[in-house]
């Protein structure tokens, strides 16, 4: 199962791929320390989650 973290950054948009859904979200809250804008997990159901709703995608996708 994947997980695509995508934000964008002051020179583009930069994207990773991790296959749990805590690493997604460990990723994703790299990215927001780092001052990245738009961050966004994009579950394997291609449902799209903010940080207002990684608690739901951990809850949903748990430690798989």
């Amino acid at each position: 199962m994947m997980f695509n973290v995508t934000s964008s950054t002051s020179i583009g948009i930069a994207g990773f791929a991790r296959d749990m859904a805590k690493t997604a979200i460990e990723q994703a809250l790299e990215l927001i320390r780092e001052g990245n804008e738009d961050v966004v997990i994009t579950a394997p159901n291609d449902e799209k989650y903010g940080p207002d709703r990684f608690d739901e995608m951990l809850r949903k996708y748990g430690q798989e």
